[in-house]
This record gives structure tokens, C-alpha cells and sequence, in this order.
């Protein structure tokens, strides 16, 4: 009796096991690729700062949308059903600064400048409709804090106010790092620049601690849903922009290894080198994504590599293997999606009313074509 009791446990187990297994699957798979998305682009995509995907509501079209901030600060949209130039617009602003947009329509474009200014612009007539000084930045927290432009930032709008991340300019290191992780993320900024609320913080073990990981990927949905995460937690933080509260939820990799504390100080000779070996040799969540069209939330997945082989070469952060998470509306997972390295980008994924997005030109894919931007299409 003891005996099978012994081989029906062990069959529970293994069959566990299979069923967890499953939830795992491998984006190449046929049936999950259903499109596959070529455009030409007028200067190489290095050049540029920002991409991002926008769906028009009237025309019912997804297009993809090319960012180059330089002097010129060209801003291209490509229909993506055709495959080509819909729209090309050059905002004429004095700084090239700007990075972080955000599109209320197909012609109206908000761009956040550094240190405290939102402009509102209007891509056809090519004029400034509106420009916002974000009051008070500098006089509660000090000369050294600003809003972010940084692209991994992104701007929303809801209820007509801006939220927008800010940051202290200082070092983060020695003696700042207890303000610096004491300061809220996020603002609420209305339309005549006054803040009218401040949320998000650092999870309470980046007070003591440096894991050189302190920016916050954010997503938002269509309502009032505000969510943030960082490098090296399972949790998500859900903030509710009605009822100022935040919510907790546990998105776990099936590939999380706990991350190490980072060194405080590396060599000035080999700075870099530091700092990708650092990066490499510790599993780390990347950006968050919200799928308003299918209500899922995607979270990629940085896997554990090795940073020197035994040839003594070193590897880079694109010749890791990395994941996606995918999660319903209430964050219960489904499934997470690996995908190989090289071939895919995990810094190029974007949500279409087709599917999921994801870049397959990259400066380390031996089949590289700087002016092209290659998707295919995913759908989990």
C-alpha cells in the first residue's frame, strides 16, 4: 500500500510539473506569428530616440510612430496596414530635449521638455497650441529635481491632468540615496501647471541597498489603472488615479533568480564594462506593457546570462534570452512567451489592434538593415 501511495504521489508531481511547463511557450511557434510588418525608414533607426505604436480612433488604423529629437525633431507616422509614410511633421522647438510624447489624436502632440515645461502641439498646421510651466517642482523639492523626458518615461493624460514621472538630477549614491528613494515618482499635472498630486515610491529595500535599477517602467490603461514596476521585483504597483490608492500584484517570471546588490563604486578604466557584467549576470524585469485591445498586460522578462565566454569575448545585453509575460485584465498570468536572443528586440515591443509587435532588426541580428524596421506580429 505504502509503495503505491508512493508511485501516486510521484505521478501528481511529475504531471505538475508538465501542466507548469506549459504555460511556458516559444513565440516562433507558427501558430503565434500571424503578420509580419517591413518598412523603410529615411535615416538609419539608431538615429532615432523613440518609437511607439498609436491607434486612430476615427480612421480605425494602427500606425507606428518614428521620433527623431534632434535640431530638426522630425516625427514620422507609418500606416501600418500599408506599410508606409502617412505622415511626416517637423516640431520646430528651440531645445531638442524633448523625448517623452504623448498623442491625444492623430494631430495633437504633447512633448515634455526638461526641466518644466509640456507642450501641446499641432502636427498639420504645424504650430504650438499651448505650452505649460509645471509650477512647483523646484520649490518643493528643490533646484535638482525635474520632470523626465527619458522615452522609458512615458507621459499620459487622464481627466484632462498630465502624469508625468520627475527625478532629483543629483547622484543617487552615499549620502543622497535616502532622499533621492524617499521621493515620490510620479506627478498629476492640469492644464495650467499646477501639481495636483504626487504618488509612487521605491520599493523600501532601495533605501538601504544599490541595485542599479532605480527607474520605474510604467503602462496605463484606458482608465483609471496607473501601474509601475521595477527591475527587480515580482510585484507590480497598481495606483488608482480615483481613489489615490495602490494595489500590489505578484508578476512573477518562471526564469526569476533573485538580483544582486550592485557594486557602489566601479573601476573608472572599466566603468562600462562593470556595468553590462553587472546587467548580465542578474535576472531583471524590463518594460510593462497594457494591451487595451485584448485587456492583458505584458512584462518583459530579462533572463540570467553569462558575461564571458571561454574564448574570453564578452557578451552584450542583446544576446540574452528574455520572455514575456503574459496576464489578464485582473494580473493572473497565462502564459510566458520566450523568445530567442538576436533575432528579437526586447527594447522594440509595441501593442496594434492586430497584435503584439516585436522587433526583428537589431544592430547585433547578422541580418541587420539599419533603415528598415522589421515586425512580425504576435497573437498568445
Amino acid at each position: 500500500m505504502n509503495k503505491l501511495l508512493y508511485v501516486f504521489i510521484a505521478l501528481v508531481i511529475v504531471l505538475s510539473s508538465c501542466l507548469q511547463d506549459n504555460s511556458i511557450i516559444i513565440a516562433e511557434h507558427d501558430s503565434y506569428i500571424v503578420d509580419n510588418i517591413k518598412i523603410n525608414l529615411p535615416v538609419p533607426q539608431n538615429k532615432a530616440r523613440h518609437t511607439a505604436s498609436f491607434f486612430d480612433t476615427r480612421s480605425k488604423k494602427d500606425y507606428l510612430i518614428f521620433y527623431k529629437p534632434d535640431t530638426t525633431s522630425k516625427i514620422i507616422f507609418f500606416d501600418l496596414a500599408k506599410h508606409d509614410s502617412f505622415l511626416s511633421a517637423e516640431v520646430k522647438l528651440k531645445s531638442n530635449k524633448h523625448s517623452s510624447f504623448y498623442l491625444g489624436d492623430i494631430d495633437t502632440l504633447y512633448l515634455v521638455n526638461e526641466p518644466n515645461t509640456i507642450y501641446k502641439y499641432c502636427i498639420s498646421s504645424d504650430t504650438i497650441i499651448n505650452k505649460i510651466i509645471v509650477k512647483d517642482v523646484t520649490r518643493t523639492y528643490g533646484k535638482d529635481y525635474m520632470i523626465s523626458s527619458s522615452y522609458f518615461y512615458v507621459m499620459y493624460r487622464y481627466n484632462n491632468n498630465y502624469q508625468i514621472c520627475f527625478y532629483p538630477t543629483w547622484n543617487v549614491g552615499g549620502k543622497n540615496r535616502k532622499k533621492y528613494m524617499s521621493s515620490n515618482l510620479f506627478i498629476s499635472v492640469n492644464d495650467s501647471g499646477e501639481i495636483v498630486n504626487e504618488y509612487g515610491a521605491f520599493p523600501s529595500k532601495y533605501l538601504v541597498n544599490n541595485y542599479n535599477a532605480t527607474s520605474a517602467h510604467i503602462t496605463a490603461n484606458c482608465n483609471e489603472k496607473f501601474c509601475y514596476s521595477f527591475a527587480t521585483e515580482d510585484t507590480i504597483s497598481i495606483y488608482d488615479l480615483n481613489s489615490m490608492t495602490t494595489d500590489n500584484k505578484a508578476m512573477s517570471s518562471k526564469f526569476y533568480q533573485p538580483h544582486d546588490t550592485c557594486p557602489c563604486v566601479f573601476p573608472k578604466d572599466d566603468y562600462y564594462g562593470c556595468l553590462e557584467k553587472y546587467s548580465l549576470e542578474n535576472f531583471s524585469y524590463f518594460n510593462l506593457i497594457y494591451d487595451q485591445f485584448r485587456k492583458k498586460y505584458y512584462r518583459i522578462c530579462l533572463h540570467k546570462y553569462k558575461y564571458e565566454n571561454a574564448d574570453g569575448t564578452v557578451n552584450t545585453s542583446m544576446e540574452r534570452p528574455w520572455s514575456i509575460i503574459v496576464a489578464d485584465s485582473n494580473f493572473n498570468i497565462e502564459k510566458e512567451v520566450t523568445f530567442p536572443a538576436l533575432k528579437y528586440d526586447y527594447r522594440f515591443v509595441y501593442v496594434t489592434s492586430k497584435g503584439l509587435i516585436v522587433s526583428k532588426n537589431n544592430e547585433y541580428n547578422p541580418n541587420y538593415k539599419p533603415k528598415m524596421l522589421i515586425y512580425d506580429v504576435f497573437k498568445f
